[in-house]
């Protein structure tokens, strides 16, 4: 300090040569080819481009994300499609396998002589208040007439009421105004008929004209006797399940149809090889 004082402008260049030592002693240790300003600029602009690189691929990833989960999306889209796809053919062949077997056991049914079959499906139902009726897709032009009898595997299924070129209405035999001309298995009694009750989920009806003085039981038999010219004898009618003697001549007898009428598909038309001119 005292040469500083003594010679100052000594002291002053030493100072400067010691500064400039420094400044070249820091561009040798950062980057031989980067000048003063350059350095500044880099440190300056550094944080802005770190940042805007950072903004970018936040985006970029945000769209590939987006693109992505499209593409995801419409995949499982597809998946699902072809899954219902499945899943209806699935319930189609079920729908066959079981409208095949229905079909086997109307084939199966034993044929009755001076009788064709006509098959056909139910396409409709009415179960109003004393009203049961069912329609098929069978009429006329198939050789249907008013009063043929229809049937399926289970049993009577009732009598053709109303008909028209392809179709016709069919009076279940559990309808109020439906009659059958009946017998019983075991007793043989061939002068009773059976008559609907009108219930339509239950499917209840009653023997009529059964004497008193005549044995009747639960779980008798009940068949068609053939009488009337609408069923061949010994089709199944159903089954007695309660019988009571009344005050008079004959018994209260009380009967379950063997068909459950709320589930048909499909049905027989019994068709007369002779049938009658229609009047």
């Amino acid at each position: 300090m005292g040469l500083i004082k003594k010679a100052p402008g000594l002291g002053m260049l030493l100072i400067l040569e010691f500064l400039l030592l420094l400044i070249v002693s820091y561009q040798i240790q950062v980057d031989n080819h980067m000048s003063l300003l350059e350095k500044g600029a880099l440190a300056l602009f550094a944080p802005f481009q770190e940042a805007n690189k950072k903004a970018v691929d936040s985006v970029s990833k945000r769209f590939a994300d987006r693109r992505t989960r499209e593409e995801l999306e419409l995949e499982n889209s597809l998946f699902r499609k072809k899954l219902e796809d499945r899943e209806r053919v699935v319930t189609e062949l079920v729908e066959v396998s079981l409208e095949n077997e229905r079909l086997r056991a109307l084939l199966n049914l034993p044929k009755e002589e001076n009788w064709n079959y006509v098959p056909a499906q139910v396409i409709g139902s009415n179960h109003r208040r004393n009203d049961y009726m069912i329609t098929i897709n069978k009429g006329e032009k198939d050789g249907i007439r008013r009063d043929y009898g229809v049937f399926c595997p289970d049993g009577v299924v009732g009598v053709v009421w109303e008909v028209s070129g392809g179709y016709a209405k069919v009076l279940t035999a559990n309808n109020p105004s439906a009659v059958t001309a009946a017998m019983l298995q075991d007793g043989r009694d061939s002068e009773i008929f059976v008559a609907g009750r009108g219930t339509a989920q239950e499917a209840f009806g009653s023997i009529e004209n059964f004497p008193n003085f005549k044995a009747i039981h639960p779980t008798d038999l009940v068949l068609t006797a053939g009488l009337d010219g609408v069923f061949p004898k010994g089709l199944h009618i159903g089954r007695v399940i309660r019988a009571q003697p009344s005050s008079y001549m004959f018994q209260n007898v009380e009967i379950r149809f063997s068909t459950d009428f709320s589930r048909l598909e499909e049905v027989v038309v019994l068709v007369p090889n002779c049938p009658e001119d229609d009047q």
